[in-house]
């Protein structure tokens, strides 16, 4: 694979750092970054394939005849992969075994659905090109039942997983079962240590890059907590990002009560609690993939923005001056919704969210573990 030259060469470069940057949420520099990466790791392989596969004489300690190494593909790959870097995590697994002779069924994160098929029309067009067959790559959207399924499948003949302890026990659990060779690149990210120093900018800035590179989804990145000894023990980087969190806290908690002690024109105090939410929500991202876990929490978030119009429309009739309503009178039966009530409704709103998320996530994990042990059986 190599990058396209021409305008029309589908999908394009900026194509496709665009469907990561929806979809993970990346800075668009880093995006294009990882396009190159991965086309430039598909190019190695491309150009050294043939060298890398080629017998390897051994030299006999003693006899006659001849000995060497030959490297054969195993025939099906299951490709389990992760949303922190949608194009690179593929390349890495489907380019040397696609040149070593595998075929390759990659089931993307379910936030992935964008990049997976755009890889996949990737392939299609390179097979079709060199006239390969079209079962070489193959994209599946399948759930975890659905995977278990393949896993146990005989035509497979190995899994690779990259993701999160949990879910590289249960392939393991399944891939033993059915002696399949499988390979497991879980968990991530190290703890912040931070010695002596005298640059403490530089420090902070070290601090803000390993948490934040990659919007912080990167298996290197440093961690907030880490384990000393047995015990859980918070690590430096807490701090840095403590003091950006209570920024983004005080402003958004702060606005959304005291903008009408400053004006009462609707289209600030709506947009002014717009950014207040946006706040909220950015705290949460900083802190890691806690976003993603709290699956219901941008119902939460929409609720609330549809209470604040509707605040602000019952204010605007209270407050009425138009002469085509009411007679350019004040609505009396319109409702004052006070500051109390406002920040009760926001606080129910988050918590109901957060708690109906973490009861889904503890829902899944449950149907999880009994589809596993129904495969089993």
């Amino acid at each position: 694979m190599s990058k396209p030259s021409t305008e029309g060469a589908p999908p394009p470069w900026s194509e496709l750092a665009g469907i990561i940057v929806r979809e993970m949420g990346k800075p668009l520099d880093q995006a294009f970054g990882e396009v190159d990466f991965a086309a430039a790791i598909y190019q190695y392989y491309a150009d050294n394939g043939e060298a890398f596969l080629a017998d390897e004489p051994i030299a006999l300690a003693d006899g006659g005849g001849s000995a060497f190494i030959r490297r054969a593909g195993l025939g099906v790959l299951l490709g389990i992969m992760p949303w922190n870097f949608p194009y690179y995590q593929v390349a890495r697994f489907a380019g040397p075994n696609i040149v070593v002779g595998n075929t390759i069924l990659l089931k993307h994160a379910q936030q992935c659905p964008e990049s997976a098929a755009a890889i996949a029309r990737i392939f299609d067009d390179a097979t079709a090109e060199v006239g390969a067959h079209a079962g070489v790559y193959v994209n599946i959207y399948a759930s975890n039942d659905q995977i278990a399924t393949v896993i146990a499948d005989p035509r497979l003949q190995g899994v690779s997983v990259t993701g999160s302890e949990r879910a590289g026990a249960a392939v393991a659990e399944l891939a033993g079962r059915h002696l399949k060779k499988v390979v497991l690149e879980l968990g991530g990210s190290d703890p912040f240590i931070l010695l002596s120093t005298d640059d403490l900018d530089a420090a902070v800035q070290d601090a803000v890059n390993a948490r934040l590179d990659n919007n912080g989804q990167s298996c290197n990145g440093a961690k907030l907590r880490t384990t000393i000894d047995g015990k859980r023990v918070f690590t430096p980087i807490l701090v840095v990002f403590v003091a950006l969190g209570i920024t983004d806290l005080v402003f958004a908690l702060d606005s959304i009560p005291a903008i009408f002690g400053i004006t009462t024109d609707p289209f600030i105090v709506f947009t002014a609690n717009i950014f207040a939410l946006m706040g909220l929500r950015q705290l949460y991202f900083l802190l890691g993939d806690l976003i993603d876990k709290l699956e219901y929490l941008h119902y939460g978030i929409a609720f609330i923005l549809a209470f604040i119009g509707v605040k602000l429309f019952f204010h605007a009739l209270a407050e009425n001056e138009l002469p085509f309503i009411n007679g350019g009178e004040h609505v009396e039966w319109a409702p004052e919704i006070s500051t109390w009530a406002s920040l009760a409704v926001i606080l129910s709103a988050m918590t109901i969210s957060v708690v109906a998320s973490l009861v889904k996530i503890r829902i899944d994990k449950n149907r999880a573990s009994k589809s596993t042990e129904s495969v089993d059986r």
